[in-house]
């Protein structure tokens, strides 16, 4: 009774007498009785809702330990336990969303998909709600459409039931929107980047969104304190109208309700941040249809002040702030307030560590496609740079590489300092871990909000404290970074809608070279059409003016690369003296990427049919690549360190011609043969059926460097997950940096089968450089699929070079394969070297 009094009146006392209630009869309640599942339900029920209001995680731990003891309490076929089941998987989500724990996730969908059918009658359509929530979860964390489908399917009914009942608009409201929210995603993803450079059409999807978000906005009643979210979401399907369609009637709408829902939120909601967010970023796109005409010239300044305010007082999520933050940094932009928007830029980058959870195991939050951080890194070094100053380009650096550190930690599921936080303090990382899971919760008071937020920095301070964690997660200074270029010049290029540059760090410092030939759009059509474009002139089964086309189009996309971005570059370096002109000099080079460059061969850019070879990287230097300059910086650190082996390691190679379910890769037998003849008679040899994952994950402690020629996978949609393949279990990355392989010289990955993704995820990299990141200090692998021949020819030409240094070696294997075949790329510019 009390908890039904509190969906009446939305206080706070009524809730936390109810959890009280429940928590003293289930002490009167004895273990065989059965009112036992319904109350450990109740009881999970009002822990879950002090949890929706408090974001505390204990209640959300004790509302999930109640739910699991009520379903194991009840009759597994009763009705009752199909909705305790349903319930359950409900807050297993709600722990998947507040941590990323992919485990969670996926217990959730193993209890709706072993769910007898059809579901029983009482309390159907809550349960139909919730296991639509669960497959809702999943489609966010795969990607996958069948799972999104299954999800509108239970939605759909879910809210045709309660239509049919007409007896609770409340529930039905609450249905109405989530369905809305799944058909929103359908519509948004159905047709994404097909043609970037071409408006998209609107979806029938985005229609019935739309429709739904309007019934939902209609049946609710005027004081539903969930009815503010619901002006909202409708807003926000507006919006994505208005983007694909170009009409602006569709945004002054979707502007009328977030002034509505702003204005009838309640205070205690902490959901205004994230609707003031909402409401600036819909003016400055009404702004963009207006292109700045009479009738709308106030826009962009009521914008910023609205952004301004609410960044003032703001209260949310870090993730829901984020966005604020970044959408104030735009209105800045855009007003001319270039100080302001790298500020507001800076303030978005300080709130990753608070956004991004420690990995667990299989976990993929939801927060690494929240288009919040995507592109985040770049936009913030981008805005720095315009705002200008002396000192302007080692502050952008610096920046981007706090932002790159954080986000490549989350999506590859690294080894990083929280895992030596754990070493040291377990006590203060359970902390840690627990405060951001509440911050994540966003807790309605804002009194709470702010003590939360300082009990974090109380313990990050505790934490700086202890030896050796001095600088945990403190932003890198250039003084940490410098070491990186004691080798060469380190080239950071970025892409971003606002600018381009190249950050340039040389033992003197950082220099900022504008790359006003090259814009973000461009390198995303590039970077698409690359992919397509090198699979085609791999491909067998392509006719020969296809495979013909494909090359062409190889070329001029290297060719472009040079012009766009490389020779300003090496330009600057010659002009300033930190690089030679000389081919003979054979300097070397590192360059780091972000955005859709990371997906194209930098250290290929050139004009590879000229006769004098004077417009092209690799006949003007040395190229490797580094993940981040803080990871270059660290592998120039380790190994200047003398080793602390006991005793030499004995290299390691695997060799899987024959890999069950994958191509037959006959030439990986030749290559063992080569690699062994290079490093010696103590080399280790697993072969086919020896090649499995204990006897990797065995051997690899104790290897110092590895030769791999197989198969691996790239994951776009699970980066974590990047794994080579064996001849029983895959072993991801993860795995690997779990080892911590102190040790690791060198990694040769020759894999044939790796499949490339159009685009990376923020923080994601390819799998060579996961690798690398994972413990081995040099690692030379594909950028792109390879066929196995030409694998083959390039590990027999590195393994044989006189070369010491695996760059130097590489360079020379790739130099000799573009004389046989200069105009077709797919021949030898596949492999790259990481690593100092």
């Amino acid at each position: 009774m009390v908890g039904d009094h509190y969906r009446h009146t939305h206080e706070c006392q009524d809730l936390d007498e109810a959890v009280e209630r429940g928590r003293e009869a289930l002490r009167h309640t004895p273990p065989d009785s059965e009112r036992l599942p319904a109350r450990l339900d109740a009881f999970g029920l009002h822990l879950s809702l002090r949890y929706d209001v408090t974001g505390a995680a204990a209640d959300l731990h004790a509302a999930i330990d109640a739910c699991r003891g009520a379903v194991r309490a009840a009759p597994a076929e009763t009705p009752e336990a199909a909705s305790y089941r349903a319930r359950l998987a409900g807050l297993l989500v709600k722990r998947h969303r507040a941590t990323g724990d992919g485990a969670a996730l996926d217990e959730a969908v193993q209890l709706v998909r072993g769910e007898s059918q059809p579901l029983p009658g009482p309390g159907r359509d809550g349960v139909l709600d919730r296991h639509a929530e669960v497959l809702h979860a999943q489609y966010r964390r795969t990607g996958l459409a069948d799972v999104l489908h299954d999800a509108l399917a239970l939605y759909r009914q879910a809210a045709e039931e309660r239509r049919a009942r007409r007896g609770n608009p409340t529930a039905l409201a609450h249905a109405l929107s989530r369905l809305g929210n799944a058909l929103h995603d359908h519509g948004a993803d159905s047709s994404r980047a097909d043609h970037p450079d071409r408006r998209p059409a609107e979806p029938p999807s985005l229609r019935e969104a739309i429709a739904a978000h309007r019934e939902a906005v209609a049946v609710s009643a005027a004081d539903d304190p969930q009815r503010p979210g619901y002006l909202r979401d409708l807003a926000r399907s507006l919006r994505e109208r208005a983007r694909r369609t170009g009409r602006p009637e569709a945004l002054d709408e979707a502007i009328a309700l977030l002034r509505e829902a702003i204005e009838t939120a309640r205070p205690a909601q902490g959901v205004r941040s994230g609707m003031l967010a909402h409401l600036t970023a819909a003016l400055l796109e009404r702004q963009q249809h207006t292109a700045g005409e009479a009738p709308e010239t106030k826009l962009l300044p009521e914008a910023y002040a609205f952004a301004e305010t609410a960044a003032r007082n703001a209260a949310g999520a870090p993730h829901e702030l984020i966005r604020l933050h970044r959408t104030l940094a735009e209105l800045a932009t855009a007003t001319g307030r270039h100080q302001e928007a790298a500020a507001a830029y800076g303030r978005a980058v300080a709130l990753l560590p608070q956004v991004v959870p420690h990995r667990l195991p299989g976990s993929a939050s939801e927060a690494q496609r929240d288009e919040g951080t995507r592109g985040l890194a770049a936009d913030a070094a981008a805005a720095v740079l315009a705002a200008g100053g002396p000192d302007a380009p080692a502050r952008a650096l610096e920046l981007l590489e706090r932002a790159r550190g954080t986000l490549l930690t989350r999506v590859l599921g690294l080894h990083d300092e929280e895992d030596a936080l754990r070493d040291a303090a377990p006590h203060l990382a359970s902390r840690l871990a627990e405060l951001r899971t509440a911050l994540a919760a966003a807790p309605a008071e804002a009194d709470r909000r702010h003590r939360l937020a300082q009990q974090w920095d109380a313990v990050l301070a505790e934490i700086r404290r202890l030896p050796g964690l001095d600088g945990f997660r403190k932003p890198p200074r250039l003084a940490a970074l410098r070491p990186a270029a004691a080798g060469g010049p380190v080239v950071t290029v970025t892409t971003s809608p606002l600018r381009c540059d190249a950050l340039v760090l040389t033992t003197g410092g950082v220099a900022a070279v504008p790359l006003p030939a090259l814009s973000h759009a461009e390198a995303e059509n590039r970077a698409a059409g690359f992919a397509e474009a090198w699979h085609t002139a791999e491909s067998p089964e392509a006719a020969p003016a296809e495979r013909r086309a494909a090359q062409a189009y190889l070329r001029t996309t290297l060719e472009w690369l040079w012009d766009t971005t490389a020779a300003p570059v090496l330009t600057h370096l010659a002009e300033t003296s930190a690089h030679p002109a000389a081919p003979a000099a054979s300097p070397r080079v590192w360059f780091s990427a972000t955005g859709p460059l990371a997906l194209l061969p930098l250290h290929a850019a050139g004009h590879h049919t000229d006769p004098d070879g004077a417009r092209s990287v690799l006949d003007r230097a040395v190229p490797s690549y580094t993940p981040t300059v803080a990871t270059l910086a660290a592998a120039v650190r380790a190994a200047s360190r003398p080793s602390a082996r006991p005793r030499p390691a004995a290299p390691l190679v695997v060799a899987l011609p024959h890999t069950p379910g994958f191509a037959a890769r006959p030439g990986a037998a030749a290559e063992a043969r080569t690699a062994e003849a290079r490093f010696g008679p103590d080399t280790v040899l697993l072969g086919d059926e020896e090649a499995t994952r204990a006897r990797l994950l065995a051997a690899l402690p104790h290897s110092s460097r590895l030769h791999f020629a197989g198969h691996a996978v790239a994951d776009p949609t699970r980066p974590h997950g990047d794994r080579l393949i064996l001849h029983d279990r895959p072993l991801t990355v993860a795995e690997i940096s779990r080892l911590r392989l102190t040790g690791g010289e060198f990694c040769y990955l020759s894999t044939c089968a790796t499949a490339r993704p159009d685009r990376l995820p923020d923080g994601g990299v390819p799998l060579g450089a996961a690798v690398h990141l994972a413990g081995f200090g040099q690692v030379v692998a594909p950028l792109w699929p390879v066929a196995d021949a030409i694998a083959t020819t390039t590990a027999r030409l590195f393994h044989s070079s006189p070369h010491a240094t695996p760059a130097h070696a590489l360079h020379q294997a790739v130099r000799a394969l573009r004389a046989d075949a200069p105009s077709q790329p797919n021949r030898w510019a596949g492999h790259v070297h990481y690593g100092p």
